[in-house]
């Protein structure tokens, strides 16, 4: 957002308060107060669109995902002709419909909002055609990673797997950092060469990135220096301090070691399952105690046989964080296996006073129940956990 109205500021003040009801009248007044004069100047379409941003935030944040959508798309609109009207663009773009090319990072946040309430209202096939069109269409500075990101996730809901590849590698090109990114790659069987490419695509972006402000600093400093020079009436064309240059840019600059990560990810997920152990104990090694890595160690354990390996490390998992909710069905099925009741019901309890709307407390309470050969409840709580988590392969296998 731009330069704010006062009224716009006391707005913004009553969302970071969370007083979304409130935040909504004040800015239907300045809506009202915008829309009375129909001859508004250009200047002031910004004030407009930020106020429909505004109550789109309050919509969104109140689960009105419906409304939330229309003035997020209106918003959209107001930025996207406030762009057109004052560059030398041909006509066509004065035109604003869901597949017109976003002409600024402002409209495409916006684009995606809409698309995320859209989404939420279970929209999906809307949500997608907006998003693939804008996304497509759009100079690349204007595509942001979480608009890759959800795209992605889109296609690989509806089963594009090709188009869920392509958007998941141009979120890892902009960052080499998205651990998620390179999951779903790997659960795609993405080709591993142009996922290696993404990265250095990535690595390329860090390093520009820091050349530029080491550039800008040097800059600065011998400004600074001239200056002080100037003040001491010192001779002119004194030699300057000469700067060291950036770092090769062909050196890796990874602050982790996500190649290993990358090739540990993609061994787990083509059946590799001892290569991929072996490559996340190396890990584990470097970075000892680390509940991600331990949780994918448990888990390579249970599926290369070794269950009480497994089970231990489930057991350090919930020793370092209690709270921890992620593949604990799996460490309720190892218990299951070898009919420890107590263990099963302590654990059961533990996860749904956590989070009962996680699907693991339900999938663990569920196996509690079949151990005692409930197999009515356990069904019922089986059928309890899809319906929170879809996409739970482990509910539909338990």
């Amino acid at each position: 957002m731009g330069c704010l109205s006062q009224l716009q500021v006391e707005c913004a003040s009553l969302m970071r308060s969370k007083q979304y009801k409130s935040c909504e009248i004040i800015a239907l007044f300045l809506l009202s107060s915008q829309d009375k004069d129909s001859g508004r100047v250009k200047e002031e379409t910004e004030d407009l669109a930020t106020t429909l941003e505004i109550l789109g935030d309050c919509c969104a944040n109140t689960s009105q995902h419906n409304r939330a959508a229309h003035y997020y798309k209106l918003a959209a609109q107001e930025r996207h002709l406030k762009v057109a009207s004052t560059s030398f663009l041909p006509n066509k773009h004065w035109e604003f419909d869901q597949g017109t090319s976003c002409l600024s990072l402002a409209e495409s946040n916006l684009r995606f909002k809409e698309c995320r309430s859209l989404i939420a209202e279970n929209k999906r096939e809307q949500a997608t055609s907006i998003l693939e069109r804008s996304f497509n269409s759009s100079k690349p500075e204007f595509r942001t990673i979480s608009m890759s990101m959800e795209l992605g996730n889109l296609f690989m809901s509806c089963g594009r797997i090709t188009d869920a590849i392509q958007a998941f590698l141009d979120a890892l090109s902009r960052n080499p950092y998205i651990i998620e990114a390179i999951e779903k790659l790997a659960v795609l069987n993405a080709p591993l060469d142009h996922v290696r490419d993404a990265l250095q695509d990535s690595i390329r972006v860090k390093i520009h990135a820091k050349k530029m402000k080491d550039e800008r600093d040097k800059l600065e400093r011998q400004r600074e220096k001239l200056a002080v020079l100037k003040n001491k009436n010192s001779p002119a064309g004194e030699k300057m301090e000469n700067y060291n240059e950036v770092a090769d840019a062909d050196k890796s600059h990874l602050l982790l070691p996500i190649e290993d990560m990358i090739v540990a990810h993609f061994q787990s997920h083509q059946n590799m399952h001892r290569a991929a152990l072996l490559k996340y104990k190396e890990l584990d090694a470097q970075y000892p105690n680390n509940i991600y890595l331990l949780l994918k160690i448990a888990t390579l354990q249970m599926k290369c046989g070794d269950l009480y390996a497994s089970e231990m490390a489930f057991a350090r998992v919930r020793q370092l964080d209690k709270t921890c909710i992620d593949h604990m069905d799996q460490y309720a099925q190892l218990f299951q296996r070898r009919g420890a009741q107590a263990e099963l019901n302590h654990l059961a309890r533990d996860l749904l006073e956590l989070d009962d709307r996680r699907a693991e407390a339900w999938v663990c309470l569920a196996l509690y129940h079949q151990t005692n050969g409930d197999n009515e409840n356990a069904i019922a709580f089986i059928d309890k956990a899809i319906s929170l988590d879809p996409r739970s392969s482990f509910a539909f296998r338990t």
